[in-house]
């Protein structure tokens, strides 16, 4: 298991927390993985981060670092309307 986020701060917040799991820095948009690498891929209310045009080929992205029969946990909220929050 492996965790993967862009910012430093969050991912020095995930080791204190998970000392025994390995967390780089990274862009989800294009996982720094070799293709067929990984079992599964987790991603909690993440593409909600991302502009509308860069929904439908980050899946793609992800679709080349799976392995044959991977698998991908995705989460996110539905909708028409886009809604952006500063905080």
């Amino acid at each position: 298991m492996t965790g993967l986020d862009l910012s430093p701060a969050l991912l020095a917040h995930a080791r204190r927390l998970s000392p025994d799991i390995a967390f780089h820095e990274g862009d989800f948009r294009q996982p720094p993985a070799p293709a067929g690498s990984w079992a599964g891929i987790v991603a909690f209310y993440s593409i909600i981060h991302l502009p509308r045009e860069q929904v439908a080929s980050t899946p793609v992205e992800w679709a080349r670092v799976l392995r044959p029969g991977g698998l991908l946990l995705l989460a996110a909220h539905l909708g028409n309307d886009t809604l952006h929050l500063d905080e």
